[in-house]
């Protein structure tokens, strides 16, 4: 469960600014390792729940993030 746990307090981190993100921004903030926050984001990433900017490599909130909030709603 740590990991679940660790996953959505680095989650967390896009509520904070709303906007896009980098690992190293998400590490300096949460004192996770580096390895440990690209590996979260990577499965967040191929789930859908974020996105990844080319370019920049910074993450921003997915479709599917969107589509769970809207369900709240």
């Amino acid at each position: 469960m740590k990991t679940l746990k660790d996953s959505l307090e680095i989650l967390e981190q896009f509520f904070a600014s709303g906007e896009p993100v980098s690992v190293g921004e998400v590490t300096e903030r949460s004192n996770y390792p580096n390895s440990k926050v690209s590996r979260i984001f990577a499965v967040f990433r191929d789930f859908g729940y974020l996105t990844q900017d080319p370019n920049t490599r910074r993450y921003k909130i997915g479709y599917k993030a969107f589509v769970l909030g809207a369900l709240y709603a």
